[in-house]
């Protein structure tokens, strides 16, 4: 069996009486897996008010707010804590396949983190923007500010692209998940949308694909 590391589950208590608690589940994924972490917070004697699941297939963050029922004696956060822990999936099987196959050179780790105000469904629609660029999502971590900002952290790997020289900063899909981003927030503060837009145009090859760099063959002419 694989072991899962604390931070699969994080609970983060109201901050004061009426305030919902937040509980995040970040594990491997597998059919079923909501439900079952639904009925284990129920038997806490909880009411979920709102919840948020993401997953790319392989692994999922899922984030529970809830209440307690007032008649229920004192909540033992700790017991709630390791039963999550227990209806995760072991790491094992998702990722013996990748460690097998990148024995000799493991892929690259990046760092995704953006601070904006939060919204519903904001996590979906990132990780979408990540799937479509065919980056997987290794883990994501979420940090709530009590003015209702966010700062979310996608650790993200590619396995399916061979690296170039000059750095992610460079890289074509990185800097278009970026605009996105941007885009999807309606805030460019952080980056300049002209250049953007025409760097993106400057990776577009002869034939209508786009290269990961200025002058670089499109993705499907490499193939």
């Amino acid at each position: 069996m694989g072991i899962l590391n604390d931070d699969a589950v994080l609970i983060e208590p109201g901050k004061s009486s009426g305030d919902p608690s937040v509980a995040t589940v970040n594990c491997p994924d597998e059919s079923g897996l909501g439900s079952t972490l639904c009925r284990i917070i129920l038997e806490f004697g909880l009411s979920i008010t709102r919840a948020d699941f993401s997953t790319d297939g392989r692994w999922c963050y899922i984030v529970f707010w809830v209440t307690p029922d007032h008649s229920s004696p004192k909540l033992d956060w700790d017991s709630l804590k390791n039963r999550l822990l227990s209806a995760c999936p072991s790491c094992l099987g998702s990722f013996y396949f990748c460690l097998e196959s990148n024995v000799s050179k493991p892929p690259s780790l990046y760092l995704l983190k953006f601070f904006c105000r939060d919204r519903k469904g904001l996590l979906h629609d990132v990780t979408k923007v990540l799937t479509e660029l065919e980056l997987t999502i290794q883990r994501v971590k979420v940090m709530t500010t009590p003015d209702g900002r966010v700062l979310d952290m996608f650790f993200i790997t590619d396995a399916i692209f061979m690296p170039i020289d000059t750095g992610g900063e460079t890289d074509l899909r990185f800097v278009y998940c970026a605009a996105a981003i941007c885009d999807m927030l309606g805030n460019w503060s952080g980056m300049d949308k002209e250049k953007a837009k025409d760097y993106i145009l400057n990776c577009q090859s002869y034939d209508g694909g786009f290269g990961l760099i200025p002058g670089s063959e499109s993705h499907e002419t490499s193939k």
